[in-house]
Protein backbone atom coordinates (compact mmCIF):
# COMPACT_ATOMS: atom_id res chain seq x y z
CA UNK A 1 0.00 0.00 0.00
CA UNK A 2 1.19 3.37 -1.14
CA UNK A 3 1.46 6.42 1.62
CA UNK A 4 -0.35 9.28 0.00
CA UNK A 5 2.12 12.50 -0.40
CA UNK A 6 -0.50 14.94 1.38
CA UNK A 7 -3.27 13.85 3.19
CA UNK A 8 -5.05 17.48 3.79
CA UNK A 9 -5.74 17.60 0.04
CA UNK A 10 -8.98 16.16 -1.29
CA UNK A 11 -8.97 16.60 -5.58
CA UNK A 12 -6.26 19.27 -7.26
CA UNK A 13 -6.58 21.37 -10.26
CA UNK A 14 -3.28 22.12 -12.10
CA UNK A 15 -2.96 24.77 -14.05
CA UNK A 16 -0.51 25.25 -16.93
CA UNK A 17 1.46 22.74 -15.08
CA UNK A 18 3.48 20.09 -16.50
CA UNK A 19 6.84 18.23 -15.42
CA UNK A 20 9.92 20.67 -14.71
CA UNK A 21 11.86 21.98 -18.41
CA UNK A 22 14.64 22.30 -16.27
CA UNK A 23 16.52 19.00 -14.68
CA UNK A 24 15.40 19.73 -11.02
CA UNK A 25 17.67 18.40 -7.83
CA UNK A 26 16.62 14.65 -7.86
CA UNK A 27 15.52 15.30 -3.75
CA UNK A 28 12.62 18.08 -5.19
CA UNK A 29 11.79 15.66 -8.91
CA UNK A 30 8.27 15.45 -9.40
CA UNK A 31 9.47 11.85 -10.98
CA UNK A 32 9.16 10.67 -7.31
CA UNK A 33 6.46 11.97 -6.22
CA UNK A 34 3.79 11.82 -8.72
CA UNK A 35 3.07 7.95 -8.68
CA UNK A 36 2.40 8.41 -5.02
CA UNK A 37 -0.31 10.66 -5.58
CA UNK A 38 -4.01 9.35 -5.64
CA UNK A 39 -6.21 12.79 -5.38
CA UNK A 40 -8.33 13.24 -8.29
CA UNK A 41 -6.26 15.48 -10.45
CA UNK A 42 -6.86 18.14 -13.50
CA UNK A 43 -4.57 19.64 -15.77
CA UNK A 44 -5.40 22.07 -17.46
CA UNK A 45 -2.73 23.07 -20.00
CA UNK A 46 -2.15 24.84 -23.62
CA UNK A 47 -2.08 23.42 -26.94
CA UNK A 48 0.86 25.69 -28.07
CA UNK A 49 2.35 25.76 -24.39
CA UNK A 50 5.96 26.64 -25.03
CA UNK A 51 6.76 26.46 -21.04
CA UNK A 52 5.64 22.73 -20.50
CA UNK A 53 4.34 21.43 -23.69
CA UNK A 54 1.76 18.78 -24.48
CA UNK A 55 4.00 15.80 -24.88
CA UNK A 56 6.93 16.21 -23.49
CA UNK A 57 5.60 17.91 -20.02
CA UNK A 58 1.76 17.33 -19.70
CA UNK A 59 1.60 14.41 -20.67
CA UNK A 60 4.44 12.45 -18.90
CA UNK A 61 2.63 13.95 -15.72
CA UNK A 62 -0.83 12.54 -16.16
CA UNK A 63 1.34 9.14 -16.83
CA UNK A 64 2.82 9.60 -13.56
CA UNK A 65 0.18 10.22 -11.30
CA UNK A 66 -0.65 7.42 -9.14
CA UNK A 67 -4.30 8.28 -9.41
CA UNK A 68 -6.44 6.23 -10.70
CA UNK A 69 -7.50 6.87 -14.63
CA UNK A 70 -11.20 7.69 -14.13
CA UNK A 71 -10.23 10.57 -11.58
CA UNK A 72 -7.59 12.22 -13.86
CA UNK A 73 -8.75 14.91 -16.44
CA UNK A 74 -6.44 16.05 -19.14
CA UNK A 75 -7.63 19.76 -20.51
CA UNK A 76 -5.88 21.09 -23.52
CA UNK A 77 -7.06 24.41 -24.65
CA UNK A 78 -6.44 26.47 -27.83
CA UNK A 79 -3.73 28.71 -26.35
CA UNK A 80 -0.27 29.04 -25.30
CA UNK A 81 0.87 29.45 -21.58
CA UNK A 82 -2.23 31.72 -20.71
CA UNK A 83 -5.67 31.44 -20.21
CA UNK A 84 -8.79 33.63 -19.29
CA UNK A 85 -11.09 33.38 -16.29
CA UNK A 86 -13.77 31.88 -17.88
CA UNK A 87 -11.96 29.03 -19.25
CA UNK A 88 -10.46 28.05 -15.65
CA UNK A 89 -13.91 28.53 -14.34
CA UNK A 90 -15.54 26.69 -16.43
CA UNK A 91 -13.35 23.48 -16.55
CA UNK A 92 -12.44 23.56 -12.59
CA UNK A 93 -15.82 24.02 -10.78
CA UNK A 94 -17.42 21.09 -12.33
CA UNK A 95 -14.49 19.20 -11.53
CA UNK A 96 -13.72 20.64 -7.59
CA UNK A 97 -18.16 19.97 -7.35
CA UNK A 98 -17.58 16.69 -8.21
CA UNK A 99 -15.01 15.92 -5.37
CA UNK A 100 -15.23 18.07 -2.46
CA UNK A 101 -19.36 18.90 -3.14
CA UNK A 102 -21.16 21.85 -4.74
CA UNK A 103 -20.94 24.97 -2.88
CA UNK A 104 -24.07 25.84 -1.19
CA UNK A 105 -25.07 29.64 -1.41
CA UNK A 106 -27.45 31.66 0.56
CA UNK A 107 -29.34 30.75 4.07
CA UNK A 108 -26.61 29.27 7.08
CA UNK A 109 -23.61 27.63 4.94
Amino acid sequence: MFTQVEQRFKASALVLGGLSPWIPLPEIDAVHYLPRSHIPTLLIGGHDDYIVPVDTNQKPLMRLLGTMPQDTRHVILNSGHSFTEPDLVREITPWLDRYLGPVQTGGNQ
